[in-house]
């Protein structure tokens, strides 16, 4: 998408569309940007005042003058260098986002872009969050704390990793039903922690082998 296309189609979107105000509502560029690809495609006829010729025409000109594209893929994040704390989390703009507990007192790069935020130990990426734009929030990933969660059972259900990540009925069920510390974190490993895509309470109980036997010898006695 060349400037003049894309500075005309911005012109276009404030009038048309009324884009400060979506921003100002929260709407991600990721969703406009279809619309503003699109309307880039369809301006090539169109004149700006004060040009000598249509958008399609100036671009065909700048053209001869462009350059070959970098080899390298460019960084539009901005990159930081920082500790984890002893919470496994790093500081972003007063957020705090989790990463796995084995790095905890490591240095670790963090590379934000405008909707996420990645963070890398020894060139290799070991967590990835949605950026949040609050402020003083903490972002957890319930899997960065499973191994710490796994060896502390009573910590378990006032832990905050845990609290921010499972609704908040599956705990109170899990609570009625006396469900076991290790069978949780073993649905939880099993799950891959995509626990906050449940809406109902859960029930886990541990498998009676005995009872199954037991049920096994009646029916082939009858």
């Amino acid at each position: 998408m060349n400037l003049h296309m894309y500075g005309t189609t911005m012109c276009d979107l404030i009038h048309t569309m009324d884009i400060r105000h979506h921003l100002r509502q929260g709407l991600e560029y990721r969703i406009i940007k279809p619309y503003v690809l699109q309307k880039s495609l369809t301006t090539t006829d169109h004149t700006i005042q004060g040009k000598p010729d249509t958008v399609g025409a100036m671009f065909l000109a700048e053209k001869e003058s462009l350059r070959p594209l970098p080899q390298y893929i460019f960084e539009t994040g901005k990159c930081v260098n920082t500790r984890v704390n002893a919470f496994s989390t790093v500081r972003f703009q007063t957020n705090d986002y989790s990463v796995p507990v084995v790095y905890v007192g490591r240095m670790v790069g963090i590379k934000a872009y405008p909707e996420r935020i990645e963070v890398f130990f020894g060139g290799e990426r070991i967590a990835e969050h949605d950026r949040c734009f609050g402020s003083h929030q903490h972002i957890y990933r319930l899997e960065d704390y499973l191994p710490l969660l796994e060896t502390r059972g009573r910590a378990f259900f006032n832990a905050a990793p845990v609290r921010q990540n499972i609704p908040q009925e599956v705990l109170d069920q899990w609570k009625e039903e006396h469900t076991d510390h290790k069978t949780i974190i073993a649905f939880l490993k099993e799950q891959q922690c995509r626990i906050s895509s449940i809406k109902d309470p859960v029930r886990i109980r541990t498998v009676d082998l005995h009872e199954y036997d037991r049920l096994k010898g009646a029916t082939y006695a009858n």
